[in-house]
C-alpha cells in the first residue's frame, strides 16, 4: 500500500493545526454533519427495526430494513456508517 501524507488530504482540523482536544462539545458534535449518517438496530414497542441519525445524533429516520437504510442514506448524499 502507498500511503500519501500530503496536506491535503488531512482533515481540516489537522490541516488547519486545531486539534480535535480544542473543539468544543459543539464543534465536536457538528463533526461529520451533512457527511455521514449512523445506522443502528434498534427496538421500538417490541419491533426490530433500524434508526438512522445524523452526526450529532439527531433522530433522521426509522426502517424495518438494514439495507434500506443504507440507500435512504446514500439517496440523501451522506455516508453510512455502521453503530454497534
Amino acid at each position: 500500500m502507498d500511503y500519501d501524507n500530503s496536506e491535503s488530504d488531512k482533515p481540516d482540523a489537522q490541516r488547519d493545526g486545531i486539534g480535535l482536544r480544542t473543539l468544543t462539545p459543539p464543534a465536536f458534535a457538528a463533526l461529520g454533519n451533512g457527511q455521514v449518517a449512523y445506522v443502528k438496530a434498534v427496538e421500538v414497542d417490541g419491533e426490530s427495526g433500524w434508526a438512522v441519525h445524523g452526526a450529532d445524533g439527531s433522530a433522521l429516520a426509522m426502517v424495518a430494513d438494514r439495507d434500506v437504510a443504507f440507500a435512504l442514506i446514500r439517496q440523501n448524499d451522506l455516508e453510512p456508517v455502521s453503530v454497534h
